[in-house]
């Protein structure tokens, strides 16, 4: 039953290690993209945690709902259809 959660957390693990790496990136460049922001700071921590939660959010469900569907499926079952 283990082996089953093992791909999709490793799935989770690689997406939070890019956003993790993309909010750095993101931050790092707040100076050349600094101008086109209106009404908004260039450091402003609630917009950082607002878009890195909602593509957290959106990640994880792009991943771990085909995941869970595709563990329910019997690999020989799949063969003898196709």
């Amino acid at each position: 039953m283990i082996s089953g959660w093992i791909e999709p957390v490793g799935y989770v693990i690689s997406i939070v290690t890019r956003l993790t790496l993309g909010t750095v990136a993101a931050y790092a460049i707040t100076k050349v993209i600094g101008s086109l922001l209106v009404g908004v700071s260039t450091h402003d921590p609630a917009t950082f945690v607002v878009a890195l939660v909602s593509m957290l959010i959106a990640s994880a469900c792009a991943v771990l709902v085909p995941g869970m569907r595709v563990l329910r499926l019997n690999p020989a079952d799949i063969l003898r259809e196709g």
